[in-house]
């Protein structure tokens, strides 16, 4: 599971959805809402697997976060990578 933080997974969010345009704040607020709502709903909640692992990717680079997938997976000899 990757750990993004609202701030930061809503810079990447589009500027302008449902054709509105959004503030950042805005945007940080609907998605830790949206998110908030998946998690507490009562038919199939959004929850990490018993063996999830998460990664903060907050501070990484997207090869970094391969980088750390692939170690995990070779680490877990899940298949050859």
């Amino acid at each position: 599971m990757l750990g993004f933080g609202v701030n930061v997974r809503s810079v990447t969010y589009p500027p302008d959805v449902a054709g509105r345009a959004t503030s950042l704040e805005q945007t940080a607020y609907e998605i830790g809402r949206r998110d908030q709502l998946d998690a507490e709903r009562k038919i199939s909640p959004l929850v990490a697997a018993p063996d999830a692992v998460e990664i903060d990717s907050t501070h990484l680079t997207a090869d970094r976060v391969v980088e750390r997938i692939l170690e995990l997976v070779r680490e877990r000899k899940l298949t050859q990578v």
